[in-house]
């Protein structure tokens, strides 16, 4: 059932759940979960007691870093440490890359497909990070006293950063180059924080909360950034 509330047009399912659920998905639909019980009209009330949310929502998602490097090809939007830069592609040149002005130049082999185009500017974001992570692990491994024996790269599809406790060993999502620097922080902190305690229980945020007073709202534009 759809419903329009106030221009906003809403989405809404109704569900086993106790609570009305809202939602603003990375497209900028918006949704609502409610229990079968609750009327059209309160949730048009509701709906309407969040709309400055949904505005806020709507317009960070509007402005997330998604690169729109679908080609990889000079004239694409890509985004470095949350600032919005124009792709230049120059083929033929030693393979590396620059941040030049508002340009990010990636140097390619002649006749690069698609595919390692894409490839060369994954490398590229995994060199940014790797050259930004080791200060930001030794500022929050001195101000916690919690230290990783070793810390790696690698692109994943679902989460920031994982620590495996045991090895005192923490992975960082490449794609963190994208994002502002303080997205960085908070996972670098979050992970040295499970070395520590290994669930989220309130002894693991008490150490964000100590450390990083204002993590919440970090997360919550990082949850917004990504869709």
């Amino acid at each position: 059932m759809r419903i329009v509330v106030d221009g906003i047009e809403v989405e809404v399912t109704r569900k086993k759940v106790k609570n009305i659920y809202l939602r603003v998905l990375k497209d900028g639909r918006v949704t609502v979960s409610a229990p079968h019980y609750v009327d059209d009209a309160h949730i048009e009330r509701f709906v309407r007691s969040k709309a400055d949310w949904i505005s806020k929502n709507r317009a960070a998602i509007a402005a997330a870093p998604r690169n729109a490097a679908a080609e990889c090809k000079t004239g694409d939007t890509v985004y470095v440490w949350g600032e919005r830069l124009q792709l230049v592609v120059i083929e033929g040149k030693k393979p590396g890359y620059k941040v030049d002005g508002q340009n990010l130049i990636l140097n390619v082999a002649s006749g690069s497909t698609k595919e390692k185009r894409l490839a060369a500017l994954n490398r590229a974001y995994k060199e940014m990070l790797e050259s930004e992570a080791g200060a930001v692990f030794a500022h929050w491994e001195a101000r916690t006293g919690l230290r990783c024996r070793e810390w790696r790269t690698k692109r994943m599809k679902t989460r920031w950063g994982s620590c495996n406790s045991r090895e005192r060993r923490i992975w960082l999502n490449t794609e963190l180059a994208r994002y502002p620097k303080d997205c960085l922080n908070l996972t670098v902190l979050h992970e040295l924080a499970h070395l520590k305690v290994a669930n989220h229980g309130p002894e693991f945020y008490a150490i964000l909360d100590r450390h990083m007073p204002d993590w919440r709202s970090v997360k919550k534009k990082m949850r917004a950034l990504s869709g």
